[in-house]
């Protein structure tokens, strides 16, 4: 069984005027903190990230938004399965050894992200394992931490 280091859980942004975009806010995650996956906005102070699709490059992914040197750009997310549409994977690249596993639910307006460290390009391997049943979307009882509220 192969369990997350860290499980990640947002909510999509909805702007005053009712649009969705591609923005999703912060709601809390479980065990170690990954603050690759967060912006926190200075305007508000609400802890964000961005998903969707990258009209630059066409492309899935997952950004932070631009500071300075850093482009923002978090991970590619790669959908495999045309039969389970809002389940992908990716990784975290030059940023850290670490797959990604993704969970968006449309009609809930969620994304969960779960992170698995030292498992950088193992990514399409844990979504297969993800199919079978061998990766947990929880984490290990003797390492769960009391998550952190964002209310």
């Amino acid at each position: 069984m192969i369990h997350p280091e860290s499980i990640y859980r947002y909510r999509r942004h909805v702007a005053p005027d009712g649009s969705k975009g591609t923005r999703w806010d912060l709601v809390g995650y479980e065990g170690t903190e990954w603050p690759v996956l967060e912006k926190t906005l200075k305007r508000d102070g609400a802890r964000i990230i961005y998903h969707g699709l990258n009209t630059r490059n066409h492309k899935l992914g997952i950004w932070r938004g631009k500071e300075g040197a850093d482009n923002g750009w978090v991970s590619e997310v790669f959908q495999p399965d045309i039969k389970k549409p809002d389940l992908g994977f990716g990784d975290l690249g030059e940023r850290a050894n670490a797959a990604l596993l993704i969970r968006r639910d449309e009609q809930a307006d969620t994304l969960t992200i779960m992170v698995f460290p030292g498992l950088g390009k193992q990514g399409l391997v844990l979504f297969e394992q993800w199919g079978t049943g061998a990766v947990r979307e929880s984490i290990l009882s003797n390492n769960v931490r009391i998550p952190q509220s964002l209310s």
